[in-house]
């Protein structure tokens, strides 16, 4: 029961951050809208995900909690930074790859409807180059989907980590992005660049 209300008060304290953040639009989703849609009132539609990939939708709840669990480490941050950067790579190169990233996914009737659970995570598999991209760093598409969250919510809190909600990783996790703000900043820039 407290790792509902953990993630309830998470859940709220991200959407409310969402809402207050002045650069919301280029850290949001993939290609800079919130992801899930035009649904700002639905707490995972707003959950912002980093390495320019993953896209939200409300289908992806299971992700967002675990997310709230994910710890950071020098091995999975590695791993997360080079298939983003094998992800941006492919984007720049291969037509089909940027349509697909570019591509808004949804539940809803909006957007492209992907079906079922994970649809996020769904979106990422349904692309061999893709998929592959993210596996060839030795991570699953599953697990890059959670660390990008992971990273997203813990970025946010950077610079006032006593504002960040009280969840099982994400004072750990900005600790670890504040020794890592350099490498950080450098996939920002890359993905800002795509």
């Amino acid at each position: 029961m407290s790792s509902l209300r953990s993630f309830a008060l998470f859940a709220a304290a991200i959407a409310v951050g969402a809402c207050s953040h002045d650069n919301r639009t280029t850290a949001d989703s993939a290609s800079g809208a919130l992801a899930g849609g035009t649904d700002i009132g639905h707490p995972v539609s707003v959950t912002p995900a980093a390495g320019g990939a993953a896209q939200v939708t409300s289908t992806d709840a299971k992700s967002v909690r675990l997310a709230t669990e994910y710890k950071l480490t020098p091995e999975n941050f590695a791993q997360f930074v080079k298939a983003s950067d094998s992800l941006a790579v492919l984007r720049q190169h291969d037509g089909m790859v940027k349509a697909l990233l570019n591509e808004q996914i949804t539940d809803a009737a909006t957007g492209t409807y992907v079906s079922g659970n994970n649809a996020g995570v769904q979106h990422l598999e349904s692309n061999a180059k893709i998929n592959n991209a993210i596996v060839s760093t030795g991570m699953s598409v599953p697990d890059y989907f959670v660390a990008s969250i992971a990273i997203a919510q813990a970025e946010r809190f950077l610079d006032d980590p006593k504002a960040a909600p009280p969840t099982p990783a994400l004072g750990q996790n900005i600790q670890f992005l504040q020794q890592h703000r350099a490498e950080l900043q450098a996939m920002r820039e890359r993905d800002k660049a795509r």
